[in-house]
């Protein structure tokens, strides 16, 4: 007989990234080797998440104007696990397995009358050996303040009240999906309610359930002398015995694969740690290197060294004979989290020992860095060097312009610096000398192509080739 199986975990904060990037199939790899990414197609959302669970909260907290006070130890999502064994979705078919999690889905959203809004995320994965729906919601109670007024409160204490709490959840769902029409048992809560969400996945059939379902009338002594009688007992006890022994091994297999994984990521947390305290000094060396360097020191320096002033002053010039060029590259817009043309002026300025570049958004005029242009007969390097004490971000980026095989029209470039969130960004670019419209055709050239992006998510750096884009 197959069990109507779920299963509750409450989060913090700073778990979400986590559950998030699971459910939602952002990671390129998994632990888990009964995720099958060939199959992950068939994968579907019953509510669909545009953005992390962390910013959902915040919109659906602003936007219900949530109450409750919000630390670190609190728990701000849930997550609802539901599902059966794999016979019993293989006996009622597709259809029937859609249904039943759209049922179990709507049970979710009235439950302790929770609401629909606050469900945050629900997921049925196919990619794994039994499927499963993943439900993520926040724990909104509706009650009153002390002035009587009503209003929603985040509280996952008092969601989730008192100590048979869990076993209310699973009768209330027992009786929900068998009224709507499936065939099965209720679930033995004492016996499940401590197995990981990632073993009740695995242990579906409940075989801890049914050894002790099968054991707890004791056998009871024989006292006839029928041979016939005796010899047919004896069959019963050694089938059970096999039974119960394939049972045990079969437990005892999970038990200490569990345990070789729990030693395996004490190792690992033990060498992040490790590793955090050498990256926290690098911070702090780096840290002190930004505030001597980019808050003047290095301004004030990078000219007065011979060696350099030499090296640099003899290579920067303007070899464009024009003292404005126009950058052409794809931008990344945050809010539409999609990419768009977008233009801006790289003004030049010679001077006695040095020629001088302003990095200008061409629509508002807004100046977005400073630097100085480093040149050959083939290429030119611009170099920005700027730096506000207002802005958390340090933009100090290089555009790269190939002007050996350019024209006046369009020369080939790259765009190397920081985007909006400090990380690294590396474009494609066109530089020209005359003011041209920003084509479709341009649009398309200069997008990283499939190994140049699949580089740069691993190594989040690229070398870009901007003799042969």
């Amino acid at each position: 007989m197959s069990y109507a199986i779920i299963r509750n975990e409450n989060y913090k904060m700073g778990q979400l990234p986590y559950i998030y990037r699971h459910n939602e199939r952002k990671n390129t790899n998994y632990s888990n080797k009964e995720i099958n990414k060939n199959i992950s197609i068939k994968n579907y959302s019953i509510k669909t998440i545009n953005t992390s669970y962390q910013k959902a909260f915040n919109i659906i907290k602003e936007e219900y104007k949530l109450k409750g006070q919000i630390k670190k130890v609190s728990n701000v999502m849930c997550e609802l696990i539901i599902t059966s064994d794999k016979e019993f979705f293989e006996r009622i078919g597709e259809q029937e397995t859609k249904r039943y999690f759209k049922i179990a889905y709507d049970f979710v959203a009235s439950y302790n009358n929770l609401g629909e809004e606050f469900i945050v995320s629900a997921k049925v994965h196919n990619d794994e050996t039994t499927p499963h729906l993943h439900i993520v919601f926040i724990p909104v109670v509706h009650t009153t303040n002390k002035k009587g007024k009503e209003i929603n409160k985040i509280a996952c204490s008092e969601f989730w009240k008192g100590r048979e709490s869990y076993r209310i959840l699973q009768d209330k769902f027992y009786k929900y999906v068998t009224d709507n029409g499936f065939d099965l048992e209720r679930g033995n809560t004492k016996d499940n309610e401590h197995i990981p969400i990632e073993k009740l996945k695995k242990i579906t059939n409940y075989e801890i359930q049914e050894m002790f379902k099968d054991t707890k009338h004791l056998e009871k002594e024989k006292t006839t002398n029928n041979i016939e009688i005796m010899r047919d007992d004896y069959k019963r006890v050694i089938g059970k015995f096999n039974t119960l022994a394939k049972r045990y091994t079969r437990i005892k297999n999970t038990v200490e694969e569990t345990m070789i994984k729990a030693e395996q990521i004490q190792v690992e947390n033990y060498n992040l740690k490790q590793e955090n305290k050498e990256l926290k000094k690098e911070v702090i060396t780096l840290k002190n290197y930004i505030d001597k360097t980019l808050l003047g020191i290095y301004e004030a320096d990078l000219y007065e060294n011979d060696n350099i002033r030499t090296m640099q002053h003899n290579k920067s010039r303007n070899p464009f004979n024009t003292d404005k060029l126009y950058v052409y590259f794809n931008a990344y817009n945050f809010r539409t989290k999609k990419f768009a043309p977008d233009k801006y002026i790289l003004e030049l300025e010679q001077k006695q020992n040095i020629c001088k570049a302003k990095f200008v958004d061409y629509h508002d005029k807004r100046i977005y860095s400073e630097g100085y242009l480093i040149c050959n007969d083939e290429i030119v390097f611009v170099v920005m060097e700027n730096y506000r004490p207002t802005s958390t971000r340090i933009d100090v980026p290089v555009i790269e312009i190939n002007i050996c095989n350019g024209t006046d029209g369009l020369m080939l470039g790259g765009y190397f610096g920081t985007n909006a969130k400090c990380e690294p960004s590396l474009r494609k670019c066109y530089v020209s000398k005359k003011n041209v419209d920003f084509t479709d055709e341009m649009f398309e050239q200069l997008k990283l192509n499939e190994n140049e992006q699949e580089i740069l998510s691993k190594q989040n750096a690229l070398y870009l080739d901007i003799f042969n884009i």
